[in-house]
């Protein structure tokens, strides 16, 4: 995969003369935007249910994720369009190739707004260990970072994204399953993984 924010001929060549496979790619990516939806809705109701003092956290936290799930799709579907069109060699790909790194752009930035909020709401309410919210803080500020050096034109940061990304959710995964398991099972309590807000 051409990296973001590169050439856009580069990118264009890469979804035309790789078409079959990219849209296998969008199939599996759909569904995974699908189940980041719902788990972007499971940790805002677990910051909601924690807060103490209003529920802005809670409600950034739910925005962002919702954004970041629909540009998510938006990105996936001029995915399609790209390799479609790229392949059969109609005129305008160049456009859909910069609609796409933009989009890819916009994504960057949406995760570090949700790693944000998640990070920042554990950290004041302890709704999860409190070494996972200064992990999602720093999760965060690598996506802006990565972000702003992509907007500055340095490619080679996008990696840096992906894996920063990759990571956290699957830590978070982790750790969601753990206190869910903890909740319906009191003896996982001596694993130590529990939120602040489960302490007596």
């Amino acid at each position: 995969m051409p990296a973001v924010g590169g050439n856009v001929q580069d990118v264009t060549t890469y979804f035309g003369t790789n078409a079959a496979a990219i849209k296998v790619f969008v199939c599996l990516a759909s569904v995974a935007d699908l189940f980041l939806l719902v788990f972007a809705v499971y940790l805002a109701n677990r910051l909601r249910a924690s807060e103490t003092r209003s529920n802005l956290l809670s409600w950034l936290a739910l925005t962002s994720g919702g954004a970041l799930v629909a540009f998510e799709f938006a990105s996936a579907m001029t995915m399609l369009t790209l390799a479609i069109t790229a392949a059969a060699s109609v005129a305008g790909t160049g456009v859909l190739g910069i609609l796409f790194n933009n989009f890819e752009l916009a994504n960057i930035f949406l995760f570090g707004l949700f790693f944000g909020a998640v990070g920042v709401g554990t950290l004041m309410e302890g709704t999860f260990p409190r070494w996972f919210g200064w992990v999602t803080c720093a999760a965060g500020v690598v996506e802006v970072a990565t972000g702003c050096l992509l907007t500055l034109g340095v490619t080679q940061a996008g990696s840096i994204s992906f894996v920063s990304a990759l990571i956290w959710i699957v830590v978070a995964g982790t750790v969601a399953v753990v206190l869910e398991w903890r909740n319906s099972s009191p003896a996982i309590d001596q694993l130590g993984l529990a939120g602040e807000s489960a302490k007596p």
